[in-house]
């Protein structure tokens, strides 16, 4: 089931459909990080805070680069581009990692950087490990 869910949430990311996609996809009592620092408790601040940002960004791009599902996570990499009013043109390569239940994300993690780069080390550790279990 969440595999269907997470391809229209990234066909959605992918258009730019953001908002679209957070409203569709978010639990009422969602927790998000933002580089292991809390950047929203509740839907309703965080998705202020996103109309917010979202108010000030032109020329929105996304691509997802790779996309992860095992049981009740999903993993997504993406790198998008943006021009924002205050902060100019960016370039961003991410990953979101977000735990879902009764199909809606209630927490998710979101990396980029040096955070972004660990994380990817460790996804790739868990993968080798799984595909060592299964020989």
């Amino acid at each position: 089931m969440i595999k269907s869910l997470v391809k229209d949430q990234t066909k959605l990311l992918e258009q730019g459909e953001v908002l679209k996609a957070f409203d569709k996809y978010y639990s009422n009592e969602v927790i998000m990080y933002d580089n292991d620092k809390i950047f929203a408790k509740g839907k309703e601040g965080a998705r202020e805070l996103q109309k917010i940002f979202f108010s000030k960004v032109t020329n929105f791009r996304n691509k997802i680069t790779k996309v992860i599902v095992v049981e009740n996570i999903s993993i997504i990499e993406s790198k998008f581009s943006f021009n924002h009013s205050e902060m100019g043109h960016r370039d961003v390569r991410g990953i979101y990692i977000q735990h879902w239940n009764e199909g809606k994300i209630v927490v998710e993690y979101f990396y980029t950087g040096k955070l972004l780069e660990e994380k990817i080390s460790e996804i790739k550790y868990l993968q080798t490990l799984k595909m060592t279990k299964q020989s």
